[in-house]
């Protein structure tokens, strides 16, 4: 590519658009920017996602075993964003964080429609 890639919006796709306000808005705590037919956009710090309505959920089942992405929110402590997500009845994929190669500690949790995502753990090491 002639241009360096910049990171844009993130999208991510929801068949309730109303379940979807409450998971992050009132769940993730970010902040709904705009709506327009079939879409949410919210904003958390530098970084924007829209949220499309689609016709069903995704299956959680096979997050990191078949191809996919996921995308990544920096976290303090992977440890309390853990225990603060399943306090409010987030499907959290793992019992304890793991370890990456490099050291970085890191966990995954879905959305209600299966929606992947991972806190990963800012520390020493990290930057």
């Amino acid at each position: 590519m002639r241009e360096a890639l910049k990171l844009g919006r993130i999208h991510v796709f929801a068949p309730d658009l109303e379940t979807a306000a409450a998971f992050y808005r009132d769940i993730l705590g970010l902040r709904l920017v705009d709506t327009h037919d079939r879409l949410l956009r919210f904003a958390g710090e530098n970084f924007e996602i829209d949220v499309f309505e689609c016709e069903r959920a995704a299956d959680v089942h096979g997050y990191s075993r078949v191809a996919g992405s996921s995308v990544s929110f920096e976290v303090a402590s992977v440890d309390h964003a853990m225990q603060d997500l399943r306090a409010k009845g987030v499907n959290v994929l793992h019992e304890v964080p793991n370890t990456a190669a490099d050291g970085t500690r890191y966990a995954a949790f879905a959305d209600p429609f299966g929606s992947v995502f991972e806190l990963i753990e800012v520390g020493a090491g990290e930057r």
